[in-house]
């Protein structure tokens, strides 16, 4: 699918945030702020006062208080306060950028259920982030072909339908954004790929990309075998 240039503004972007205020990047959806629906687990005195910080600035949040937070269970934990018919699942530290509303439309029309979009790194400073780059490039080419390989960085669904996946999710954090895609893919929804971008914080030290693809390495062993 490719935006085009009819738009809609019938759109949430969930953001899930825990643990430390700093996870929240909020220069990064500064834009789309009367969009976004921050699901912050307050339990930390911390985050409570930060989620207070948020509405003084105008943004709406969903304050949540769960046992095992991670982002799948905050985002679904946060959709019954979603009234759109189409969610944004975004990280905190990646860049939507200016497309959101065409992408919606195309989705609408192409009655899409749940779409991938590409995922490139942002913050290309060193070798490590720029090997990355080169990484994500190739691995986005994939979702042509198959278009459920669905990133935490941000994905597109339908809000009923992404309530239905939720339902049937693991909440298992190691791979728990492409578990969106595989769950969808059994669930026999329509799945297709967004033609459009957003760019990512990827780690920029060898030892930060290490302890990030211990989790990915657990996660594909899950998913593949």
């Amino acid at each position: 699918i490719k935006p085009g240039r009819e738009k809609s503004q019938d759109f949430t972007i969930v953001v899930p945030v825990f643990g430390h205020p700093r996870y929240f990047e909020a220069e990064r959806v500064l834009k789309y702020r009367h969009k976004v629906l921050v699901a912050m687990e307050i339990s930390p005195p911390s985050m409570a006062a930060f989620a207070d910080e948020l509405e003084a600035h105008g943004w709406t949040v969903e304050r949540l208080v769960l046992e095992n937070p991670n982002p799948a269970a905050l985002v679904a934990a946060a959709l019954p306060a979603v009234d759109t018919t189409y969610t944004f699942r975004l990280d905190s530290d990646t860049n939507i950028g200016d497309d959101a509303a065409a992408a919606v439309a195309a989705a609408d029309v192409a009655g899409a259920d749940l779409c991938s979009i590409k995922c490139a790194v942002g913050n290309r400073r060193n070798v490590v982030t720029k090997l990355q780059a080169l990484e994500y490039r190739m691995a986005m080419l994939s979702r042509h072909f198959r278009p459920w390989l669905t990133s935490g960085a941000c994905f597109l669904a339908r809000t009923d339908a992404l309530r239905q996946i939720m339902a049937q999710h693991s909440m298992w954090t190691p791979g728990e954004d492409i578990e969106t895609g595989r769950t969808a893919l059994a669930l026999r929804m329509r799945i297709r790929h967004l033609d459009m971008v957003v760019y990512t914080a990827a780690p920029d030290s060898w030892r930060a990309l290490f302890r990030q693809r211990r989790l990915w390495w657990a996660g594909t062993f899950r998913h593949w075998w």
